[in-house]
């Protein structure tokens, strides 16, 4: 198999041929959760066997799923959250169900987080400002992108929107709509740069700085820096810079990505942009989540920190005094830290010959 490769484009067959048709009456809607850029999601109540009580159904017109182009693609989504919950067994996603067809809608099902996504609860809270549940809240996140990128797998649109909070408080991350393989399961040095002929990946604000000339780029490490937005905002609140350029006539805004600093491996601008955003946050922040934060935002992606070194930060390990850490880059220590319930086996995602 070469990469990188959507999921669709490793699928041996069309959705139309591997999809099981949804019965009459399956399912009962209890109400709309929410528009999706494709279709609706719903919360139903089951007539099915061997199903939960309630679950989400994603309900995405047939006739837009197969004509859509572009990099959010609701085709891809549904072959990527089977193959990712069932033939890889990535864990810590949201559970998938099934996925089937009607003569008018596509349908993928999944678990019920009932807390909403993440980012509703920090609103709501305005920020984490307990130092022990940002790092339990950061190292869950890490540890299930981890998970996915030992599979071979990016993500490519993280953000607090795309992590619910499950019934058991435990996170699940959701909508593989712009996943890609972008190696083979277990061999990261392998990692193929993914074009950006259909536009560039993830939500403006999450972007990398690198994105912006429109270049190939590793997908990966467009990944941990949308983590370590994710990461400011839990901390601030806001995010910290306007799309695409980071330049905005705002003077609570620092440009943290000029030109002469492209080549660095920490953000040095973002102490500046802190004090900027909240001066009782820049005077609380511990050093060693600063210091992680620079270097998941870093400007080079070759020197941005993978997902596994990350997980290797003192500050998330407790390997140092975290009021010691000199954000000089220079301290880690290890951590590892029936037909309607199952299409995988219509799906491919093994390494073969093209």
């Amino acid at each position: 198999m070469t990469y990188p490769r959507s999921f669709e484009q490793a699928a041996p067959k069309s959705l139309e041929e591997m999809l099981p048709d949804l019965p009459p009456g399956s399912t009962r809607k209890v109400r709309t959760l929410s528009e999706a850029i494709h279709g609706k999601v719903k919360l139903v109540e089951s007539c099915l066997p061997n199903m939960p009580k309630t679950y989400v159904i994603k309900q995405i017109p047939r006739a837009q799923a197969l004509a859509c182009r572009e990099i959010e693609c609701p085709r891809n989504e549904i072959y990527a959250a089977l193959a990712i919950s069932k033939a890889l067994r990535v864990p810590n996603t949201a559970e998938i169900f099934f996925a089937a067809k009607d003569e008018k809608f596509f349908y993928l099902a999944s678990e019920h987080c009932p807390n909403g996504e993440l980012l509703a609860l920090v609103n709501k809270a305005g920020c984490l400002e307990c130092d022990a549940l940002l790092r339990e809240v950061f190292s869950q996140i890490l540890v299930h992108v981890q998970a996915l990128h030992r599979a071979g797998v990016a993500h490519r649109d993280l953000s607090l929107e795309n992590v619910l909070v499950a019934a058991d408080g435990g996170l699940r991350i959701i909508d593989f709509a712009q996943a890609v393989m972008v190696h083979a399961p277990g061999n990261a040095a392998g990692e193929a740069r993914v074009s950006q002929l259909n536009g560039p990946p993830g939500k403006p604000f999450y972007r990398g700085p690198e994105l912006a000339s429109g270049a190939a780029y590793l997908a990966t490490k467009v990944d941990t820096f949308a983590i370590g937005v994710m990461l400011y905002v839990l901390v601030v609140g806001k995010y910290p810079f306007a799309p695409n350029t980071g330049h905005v006539d705002d003077p609570n805004r620092v440009d943290l990505f000029p030109a002469h600093e492209a080549a660095l491996g920490r953000c040095t601008r973002l102490r500046m942009q802190l004090q900027k955003a909240n001066k009782n946050v820049a005077e609380q922040i511990s050093p060693g989540c600063l210091d992680l934060m620079e270097k998941l935002l870093a400007p080079n992606p070759e020197l941005r920190l993978s997902v596994e070194e990350a997980l290797m930060h003192p500050w998330l390990t407790g390997a140092a005094d975290n009021d010691s850490i000199d954000c000089d880059g220079s301290t880690y220590c290890g951590r590892e830290t029936d037909t309607m319930t199952d299409c995988s086996d219509n799906l491919c995602f093994t390494d073969q010959a093209d």
